[in-house]
């Protein structure tokens, strides 16, 4: 699921995940009008396609709130602490991401997802929508 232990095992011994194979630790879920898909996209071809596949079966009138959730962050925001790891962008195209941003950037923009949740980094930011590196305004 992790790394070995500091992440994911406290969470996952406590709390039920709905998860088919809980060593698959990916899996959708819905409630009321929301979609949660719950994604572990470390490298490796099974999580794209299952991110494909239930981003694709979304029944949008039924559930307009697309909510994408997941433990590794996908950008940070910060300018001090995170400055120091790297940049904005240089997270995004780092090489532990290359492949998912490559096959997931153009699903989440299509998608229109309300949502993006991540973990491992504890702040919280309300910012602008970002496309392509850039902020773009709220619709």
């Amino acid at each position: 699921m992790d790394s070995g232990g500091e992440c994911g095992v406290p969470t996952e011994t406590m709390y039920y995940v709905p998860a088919i194979n809980r060593e698959k630790f990916w899996y959708a879920t819905d409630y009321c009008m929301f979609h949660f898909c719950i994604a572990d996209w470390r490298k490796g071809s099974e999580k794209y396609e299952f991110l494909e596949r239930y981003l694709a079966y979304v029944d949008r009138q039924k559930q307009p709130w697309l909510i994408f959730k997941a433990h590794q962050v996908l950008r940070y925001s910060s300018n001090s602490y995170y400055a120091e790891k790297g940049s904005l962008r240089n997270q995004w195209e780092g090489r532990a991401y290359k492949d998912f941003g490559k096959r997931t950037r153009w699903t989440f923009l299509s998608m229109e997802m309300f949502i993006i949740m991540k973990g491992h980094v504890y702040s919280i930011r309300v910012v602008a929508p970002v496309k392509r590196n850039q902020t773009t305004k709220v619709p």
